[in-house]
């Protein structure tokens, strides 16, 4: 299992050196991760739209970047699109969560403490929806790229 060599793992995906032990693994993190950020990664909803708003950008942040990296790795003709979703994805959410996610939570901190933002203003969900966007875009990049050379 990856935690950051993206060339690595895309060429053990193009070589089929996946096995369906791994990509369990990698769905396993996945749903752990998103569990864990779910609940810690943002305040509390203010009200009822606030919750509505971090529901439908989420989910259609996620409907609609699985649906572009289903096209990205082929679409209807592509190959082995949930092995290479999972652990590419996998990958790619580690290194934005360590270049991108963790200083903006720490940013985005210092400026709740010398109340400068409220934690409960857009900064936060705006800023968290275009990370999950690059997410995608990235994770879309490299399946392309497996796919291609495949």
């Amino acid at each position: 299992m990856y935690f950051g060599n993206i060339e690595r793992l895309k060429q053990d995906l193009l070589r089929g050196d996946l096995p369906e032990s791994e990509s369990f693994k990698y769905l396993m993190g996945y749903i752990i991760g998103y569990g864990i950020i779910s609940v810690l990664g943002t305040p509390p909803p203010k009200d009822v739209v606030d919750l509505f708003y971090r529901l439908v950008g989420v989910l259609l942040i996620t409907a609609f970047g699985t649906v572009y990296c289903y096209y990205k790795n082929g679409g209807a003709n592509g190959q082995h699109f949930l092995p290479r979703y999972l652990s590419i994805g996998w990958v790619i959410s580690w290194r934005c969560g360590f270049l991108i996610f963790l200083p903006y939570i720490f940013v985005s901190t210092v400026f709740s403490v010398m109340k400068l933002v409220s934690v409960h203003s857009a900064w936060f969900m705006v800023g968290a929806l275009v990370i999950e966007v690059l997410v995608c875009w990235r994770t879309g990049k490299h399946m392309h790229d497996v796919s291609t050379r495949a």
